[in-house]
């Protein structure tokens, strides 16, 4: 993260506190670190990627468990402490990593962006906060009180879900964000389950903010990127109640950067084929959180035949 990303995450701990609500940010906190080290853990070196892919693979691995879990009546708060606490313990060697670099953005005393940088930055961080303070507010969607927030209030009491299809139609679709949902919402209830849905929001404007440099635009334009998508009313109803969008999006974003980055491009053969793997795991989580993932698959098919030269490559290196 960014210095500036340092400075919003104070301002939210801060904001967090006044607002009573410290504990579900703790939870959070502890939730996105746990999955960022297991992340970078899975990786290894094996592929060069930002922190929000070890995010990423760190929680779809988290909620897969869930998934498994939720079969049987041994969902209790303590088996999810141990569960985010055992990531942190076994890698502990990226843990330290982790607080180092944080430590080295916090002490730094300057910052070296433009003033039109620092004015997108200013301003992408008010709607941060405005988001963030919008999760602190009780739900009320129809959608997420019928289902998102109802898987996870059911596996906190019954400690199981029940996967009874006659009484519930959805009761086995894909449900990778709501296995998510749960693990917060088993240690710090409702706030924590909006808590982690606006986290997945920031993460999607992050990577649309990589997607534009990847594809070759600037600091600046990148920014503009990101204010956009976190401007518009779309984005804003989706932070307002309990979806599993953002979550789902961040997957698909993800697996398509990973995607983008089987190219020409990059001229490690070992880094291509890292990249593929990443991108069947992200997209595999993607289809896990959400069955429309089937529609959006055979674009990205398009995009890795059209990249044809690449995949010659692999296959002659692995021959």
């Amino acid at each position: 993260p960014t210095r500036r990303s340092s400075d919003l995450f104070g301002v939210i701990a801060c904001a967090s506190i006044v607002c009573g609500q410290a504990w579900p940010i703790i939870v959070v906190t502890l939730f996105g670190l746990s999955s960022i080290v297991l992340g970078r853990c899975m990786l290894a070196h094996r592929v060069s990627t930002s922190w929000p892919t070890h995010l990423l693979i760190g929680a779809g691995t988290f909620g897969t468990f869930t998934g498994l879990a939720a079969h049987y009546p041994i969902n209790y708060p303590g088996l999810y402490l141990a569960l985010l606490l055992l990531p942190l313990l076994l890698g502990h060697k990226h843990t330290v990593l982790i607080g180092h670099e944080l430590l080295i953005r916090i002490r730094a005393s300057r910052y070296s962006g433009t003033v039109a940088c620092t004015t997108l930055d200013i301003l992408i961080s008010c709607f941060a906060c405005m988001y963030v303070l919008i999760a602190f507010m009780p739900e009320l969607g129809h959608d997420a009180l019928a289902m998102h927030l109802f898987v996870p209030s059911h596996m906190a009491q019954q400690h199981r879900w029940g996967f009874d299809a006659e009484t519930y139609v959805w009761a086995v679709m894909p449900m990778l964000g709501d296995w998510i949902y749960s693990i917060v919402y088993m240690l710090a209830g409702e706030t924590a389950s909006r808590l982690t849905n606006s986290a997945f929001i920031l993460v999607v404007a992050w990577q649309v903010r990589e997607m534009v440099i990847w594809a070759g635009g600037s600091a600046t334009s990148s920014r503009w990127a990101a204010l956009l998508l976190l401007s518009t009313p779309l984005t804003f109803a989706e932070n307002s109640s309990l979806f599993i969008e953002g979550v789902w999006t961040a997957f698909i974003m993800a697996g398509a950067l990973a995607i983008l980055n089987v190219s020409n491009a990059t001229p490690d053969v070992r880094e291509r084929m890292s990249q593929l793997l990443l991108a069947g795991a992200l997209l595999g989580f993607a289809l896990a959180a959400k069955a429309v993932t089937l529609s959006i698959l055979p674009v990205l098919l398009v995009v890795l035949f059209s990249q044809y030269k690449a995949w010659a490559k692999i296959g002659r290196a692995h021959v």
